[in-house]
């Protein structure tokens, strides 16, 4: 059973712009969250690449992104192609738990803006300690809730 998400992307545009003497493509997307709160973003093709490179130093199995063309796209038919494709790589990078709340997707999609609650926050390791005695191994602080854990082994010597 597929999990619902408490909101869905689309890319269902996308806009051409000149900046000075070079042509662009920004593509349009729309995050629409439950109770019909929606909020658009405009990306160029260089920034989904960003977010692909910083995901890839930390996740494994990556959605297939379009591949970077020496020369810009011109053709509509190009672009909606690549625009289809980008669609579909945030779709599924949104339905994986273990990317949705990480700072490269929260900062490219905006969710601490717009949807803070959804976001997930992960505890802070404070540190492991080594020799310690009466079982303690790992502190945790959740500092947004004010909450400090201790993590306890149970292996005896």
């Amino acid at each position: 059973m597929e999990e619902v998400l408490p909101f869905d992307v689309t890319i269902p545009s996308y806009k051409d712009s000149d900046l000075g003497k070079s042509h662009v493509t920004f593509y349009v997307i729309e995050i629409r969250r439950r109770g019909n709160k929606v909020w658009t973003l405009e990306k160029r093709f260089n920034e989904f690449a960003e977010l692909n490179s910083l995901l890839s130093k930390t996740y494994g199995h990556l959605p297939a992104m379009p591949h970077k063309t020496l020369l810009p796209l011109k053709e509509p038919s190009q672009i909606n192609e690549r625009r289809e494709t980008l669609e579909k790589y945030l779709q599924v990078l949104s339905k994986r738990k273990d990317i949705i709340s990480s700072e490269p997707l929260k900062r490219f999609l905006q969710l601490d803006n717009f949807a803070p609650e959804i976001v997930t926050k992960f505890p802070t390791h404070i540190t492991d300690l080594k020799g310690f005695r009466f079982g303690i191994r790992d502190f945790i602080y959740l500092p947004e809730e004010g909450i400090l854990l201790f993590l306890s082994i149970t292996d005896c010597l």
